[in-house]
């Protein structure tokens, strides 16, 4: 029955789309995405349908074709990490469960990298992405969300190691989580937010999930972020007091213990700096630390208690010796798959630092254990292609320290009153060690766009991005360019030709000639949208006819291209077809539905005037 009424419902939408009488161009652009989002899925016949029914052979997928194709992946890791390939194919968020300078993120980055938002979300001063409208085109899917959960329902029975199955619940709920975080206007989309938070809460309440507290930090923490505060402490203190208590292994229950004490002590101290404001420099209330260190004591006695005592100068002095003692211990351990536990003794042992010395302290405890993480993490790539899971869980470990010192050291910066050079150091260093991570990359733009002084970001760039290997870098350089042409745009013509404009252009020009961006459709669809953007339709056409020698297989290329250059409508058209591209309403089609359509406008007086 659903079936049926999807089908009325997207009739329905392309006939008040035809019926708008709108040009050959706007209306075939408009079907044609009404089709890809409705029918993105293969064709399954209704109970009373059979293949013969299928209207669209393109979409019928018949096992016999595609079995010569199908390959059987036995080790269970492999299985998963095909699923969170699959899953952000999709448009779901990926976990973060490489380094940014491994193998697999630099694949998968290339591979099915359409759009900007494909790779990296880089938001301007207005909260805009700078390019485009920041929105992942799979995100529009009919159906997509549903879908999402339902492959989650069924690939999670299938997975036996336990770390596999909790990251992959916490994927689940960072997809719901992510529904309340955005903003809702209609009442379908309020709808939708409030389904999303009873989805959340009922795989928290799931019995397969009631010692998984990496979800109840998840949750605590976007009740943080939506402005629930109490709510979030809550959670935590639950997690803390009750869940802890059940676990029997010690080592289990002090590194659980160790990472909701963390998350709890961060949003304490404000220092949850996730959100793109936070990533900028300015005053901010330094928040309850009092009750911090209260907290850092109740987790060094191991106590399953949040009450607040202060403690002792004595029992400091315990407390100092322990906090040594248990970095000592982790830096010995070897990592494992779902073993965070090192970032977060480290970060507890510098919040406990800073509070009871100062910034100084706390920076040797990150600077300590960030020169041991280094001496380990080895050739990277070498170790990818042998398929080291040691050596890519290190520099995952090494990189989460690294952006954990960044964030920390900003914190520090948005508190005090302190110079910049020490974060611009840190920051330095840290891009040194992962010069493609989004995290660090966005602090150090928008650090530095606020200085005014775009100096050091075209040294940094202008010396890295040759050497990168990967896009990320370019994308940033480009980024901070469109940010210092948006500044200007107040006080001088938009129309004219500024240093900003040729610098953004050269950028532009040396990515698409550089190995690391030669071959990306996102790019190239910027670096279109840019010259769209100035106007110069005669260089917008030639970035165009070079993109389609780059990435002839990417079809949103040509969409772009004919959203852009309406008059060339038909010969892009004709480029698609010899390229065998999938054309999903032929241009036929459109211009009689619009024929039709007129005719029927024409003749809607005469009917009136019969009917009178």
């Amino acid at each position: 029955m659903w079936f049926c009424l999807e089908a009325e419902t997207h009739e329905t939408m392309e006939d008040n789309i035809i019926n708008g009488l709108p040009s050959m161009t706007t209306a075939w652009l408009q079907i044609e995405a009404l089709r890809e989002q409705h029918h993105w899925l293969p064709w399954r016949p209704s109970a009373d349908q059979s293949e013969s029914d299928c209207e669209d052979l393109d979409r019928l997928v018949v096992f016999d074709d595609i079995k010569s194709s199908l390959f059987e992946l036995k080790p269970e890791r492999l299985q998963f990490e095909l699923v969170l390939a699959f899953l952000e194919f999709l448009g779901v968020d990926p976990l973060p469960v490489h380094s940014s300078c491994s193998y697999q993120t630099y694949r998968r980055r290339h591979v099915a990298a359409l759009t900007l938002s494909d790779v990296v979300r880089v938001p301007d001063a207005s909260g805009r992405v700078f390019v485009g409208d920041g929105v992942n085109e799979r995100e529009r899917l009919h159906g997509r969300d549903s879908f999402v959960r339902r492959v989650f329902s069924q690939v999670l029975p299938r997975f036996v190691e336990p770390g596999l199955t909790s990251l992959l619940t916490l994927a689940w709920l960072k997809f719901e989580l992510s529904q309340l975080l955005s903003k809702p206007g209609t009442k379908t989309e309020k709808q939708k937010v409030k389904d999303a938070k009873r989805r959340a809460k009922d795989l928290l309440k799931a019995e397969e999930n009631r010692n998984n507290f990496a979800l109840y930090k998840e949750y605590a923490l976007s009740e943080w972020l939506l402005g629930n505060r109490i709510d979030a402490e809550r959670v935590l203190e639950t997690a803390i007091t009750v869940g802890t208590s059940n676990i029997e292994d010690d080592c289990t229950r002090k590194s659980v213990l160790c990472s909701l004490y963390r998350a709890f002590i961060e949003l304490q101290l404000g220092l949850k700096l996730d959100s793109e404001a936070d990533l900028t420099l300015g005053r901010m209330p330094a928040g309850n630390r009092n009750r911090a260190m209260c907290l850092l004591a109740n987790f060094a006695d191991g106590s399953y208690s949040v009450q607040l005592q202060t403690p002792s100068s004595t029992h400091l002095l315990k407390l100092q010796r322990w906090y040594e003692h248990e970095l000592e211990s982790a830096l010995t351990d070897p990592p494992t798959p779902s073993d965070s536990h090192l970032v977060d003794i480290t970060c507890c042992s510098s919040y406990f630092a800073y509070l009871l010395h100062g910034v100084a302290p706390a920076a040797a405890v990150f600077d300590k254990v960030i020169a041991m993480l280094r001496g380990r993490r080895g050739d990277l790539m070498q170790a990818a292609l042998r398929f080291d899971r040691q050596a890519e869980m290190s520099s995952c470990q090494f990189e989460a320290v690294t952006i954990a010192y960044v964030k920390f050291m900003l914190f520090h910066s948005k508190t005090t009153v302190s110079p910049l050079r020490n974060l611009r150091q840190i920051l330095y260093t840290a891009l040194e060690d992962f010069p493609n991570s989004n995290d660090l990359l966005k602090v150090f733009v928008n650090m530095e766009s606020r200085s005014h002084i775009s100096g050091h970001l075209r040294r940094y760039f202008d010396h890295s991005c040759p050497l990168s290997g990967d896009l990320i870098p370019w994308v940033y350089a480009i980024h901070a360019e469109y940010q210092k042409l948006q500044s200007a745009a107040t006080t001088v013509e938009s129309r004219r030709e500024t240093g900003v404009t040729h610098r953004i252009r050269s950028l532009f020009q040396k990515a698409v000639e550089s190995a690391a961006c030669k071959h990306s459709p996102a790019i190239w669809r910027l670096y279109l949208q840019f010259e769209v953007q100035q106007q110069h339709e005669k260089e917008a056409k030639m970035v165009f006819y070079r993109a389609l020698r780059e990435c002839p297989w990417a079809k949103v290329l040509y969409v772009d291209a004919i959203s852009h250059f309406s008059a060339d409508l038909q010969d892009i058209v004709d480029i698609m077809t010899e390229k065998d591209l999938r054309i999903r309403v032929p241009l036929e089609e459109v211009d009689l539905l619009l024929r039709n359509a007129r005719l029927a406008k024409e003749e809607e007086p005469a009917r009136e005037a019969d009917i009178c």
